[in-house]
């Protein structure tokens, strides 16, 4: 399986589900083998066949909303998912929730409803801080208000030594909107200096050239020294030579 021999690994998959008895971890061997062979006819069949297993656990669940959703039966996988996710469903596992909201962000842009789509990703990411696939979507897409994008990026639960993702993000926030201001501070006038926009710009190109760590300015001080190299901080960075 690690070595992606998926036919081989199904193979014996399908022996120890057969041998050892169909359990919740052989059956999600199996079913996870052949969704990585691209077979989700079969894990929909596999999962329908073992149901009152799969009910019970989360991981399967997510595998039959999503072998729906790579079929693109974006109608089906969106009544599955509303049954086995309910809306007004606590968060008792907030991780396994973030992800069950995921998908139905997915599919909800897959059917055109923004609106909804929207809604759910911002649902996962309050859910799970580390959902990255829906702050992805949300931040620096311009699919929601600045207000909001903000809004979303201050309630983001990280744990004390994780703050410096918050600010990755809002570089790409940052940079989409052509800005090198740190959204978190205070607003300041936008009346500003001719020299302190343009008096030594040349000399702070040079510095961007040279690497994001020698940059001066918004998201550098907040990121680890490995990080301040990254798409999105060099973004925010050139949007105050190129903005």
């Amino acid at each position: 399986f690690q070595k992606h021999l998926y036919a081989s690994a199904i193979f014996f998959a399908d022996q120890l589900v057969t041998l050892k008895g169909a359990g919740p971890e052989e059956i999600y061997t199996l079913a996870e083998c052949y969704f990585k062979n691209r077979e989700y006819r079969r894990v929909l069949h596999l999962l329908k066949k073992h149901s009152e297993t799969t009910e019970r656990n989360d991981r399967l669940k997510l595998l039959v909303a999503q072998s729906m959703m790579e079929c693109r039966d974006w109608e089906e996988a969106l009544r599955y998912l509303e049954s086995t996710w309910p809306e007004d469903q606590g968060a008792s596992d907030p991780k396994s929730a973030a992800c069950f909201a995921l998908l139905r962000g997915k599919v909800y842009e897959a059917m055109e409803n923004l609106e909804n789509a929207l809604s759910w990703y911002e649902r996962a990411a309050h859910l799970d801080a580390y959902c990255h696939e829906a702050l992805e979507r949300l931040v620096g897409s311009h699919l929601l208000s600045i207000e909001r994008e903000i809004a979303l990026l201050k309630g983001l639960k990280l744990h004390k030594e994780d703050e410096w993702l918050r600010h990755l993000y809002a570089a790409k926030l940052t940079a989409s909107r052509s800005s090198d201001e740190n959204p978190f501070a205070e607003a300041v006038p936008e009346e500003r200096k001719g020299g302190e926009v343009l008096g030594d710009w040349r000399v702070r190109r040079q510095g961007l050239r040279q690497g994001a760590a020698d940059a001066p300015g918004y998201p550098t001080p907040f990121l680890p020294a490995a990080s301040a190299g990254n798409g999105h901080a060099r973004a925010a960075q050139a949007a105050r030579f190129f903005g």
